[in-house]
């Protein structure tokens, strides 16, 4: 919970207002995008779902619409994009103490391509698992009776996400090691892992928070009967969940490298008022 706290202290608190309008505006368009792309309540569709098809069919059922893939290819570049935006915003906020908005050619120049990488990475993740997942759905709807395989289905799809989540946390610090030290995607990867071991316990409780938030708008968001609110609850969602890990990433390397963040100092002017 200590860097959930963090978190919110870091967004929450002083400069609120400039801060998450800053991180919005970067996050909001890949949100929209994967909120019309793939909501996170579809899934509980396929869950619900007992009838006995094969894994082909059931696979391109989250996928509704053809053009749906012209979308995710989009949300992808402009996903990796925003990325390298926060990134550089967190990075010269916490090196360097000012918040604003980075340099266009700046951030594209120095954090594109580790964002690319990171964020290629989570789709090649999400993919397997989801696989996996659509391959032992099919399996249960086929060998159970109907109640019994959704059963088996949505205790699947949280040891899933669990699994998931443990590989995910215990590489944290991945991106701003690259962002920030300039190594390649495969050194800051062996490095950030071996040096956060001892964390990975903070990190997973904080991505389980991410997931129960995005879970619980997905539950609402599939019993609403109004497209456009559940449309609308899913992009937000979207758009914290990527702030907030963002600002986790950054902050768990500041403080597990024992590094000072020049956005906690205090002038003596304003200590004094």
């Amino acid at each position: 919970m200590k860097y959930f706290a963090s978190v919110l202290k870091y967004l929450f608190t002083r400069q609120s207002i400039k801060k998450c309008f800053i991180f919005l505006l970067f996050a909001i368009v890949p949100a929209i995008l994967f909120a019309y792309a793939l909501p996170v309540f579809r899934l509980f569709g396929i869950i619900k779902q007992t009838e006995a098809i094969s894994f082909g069919r059931l696979w391109i059922t989250y996928f509704h619409h053809w053009h749906i893939l012209v979308v995710l290819v989009v949300g992808f570049l402009l996903c990796a994009l925003s990325s390298a935006f926060i990134s550089s915003t967190l990075t010269y906020h916490m090196r360097i103490g000012q918040l604003g908005l980075p340099n266009f050619f700046s951030a594209i120049n120095n954090d594109f391509f580790p964002c690319l990488v990171r964020t290629a990475s989570i789709v090649v993740a999400l993919i397997v698992h989801y696989s996996f997942f659509i391959l032992m759905d099919s399996l249960w709807n086929a060998i159970l009776v109907p109640i019994a395989a959704i059963i088996v289905s949505a205790i699947t799809f949280a040891a899933l996400c669990l699994l998931l989540v443990y590989i995910v946390s215990s590489l944290s610090t991945w991106l701003p090691t690259m962002v920030i030290t300039g190594q390649s995607p495969l050194n800051a990867l062996r490095s950030s892992f071996l040096s956060v071991k001892h964390a990975q316990k903070s990190f997973f409780v904080f991505y389980l928070i991410i997931v129960a938030m995005e879970l619980a708008s997905a539950v609402i968001a599939f019993y609403l009967t109004t497209p456009l609110i559940a449309f609308i609850i899913s992009a937000l969602t979207n758009a914290l969940a990527m702030i907030f890990a963002h600002v986790f990433w950054f902050i768990a390397y500041f403080h597990e490298n024992n590094l000072k963040r020049a956005d906690l100092d205090i002038s003596s002017f304003k200590r004094s008022a």
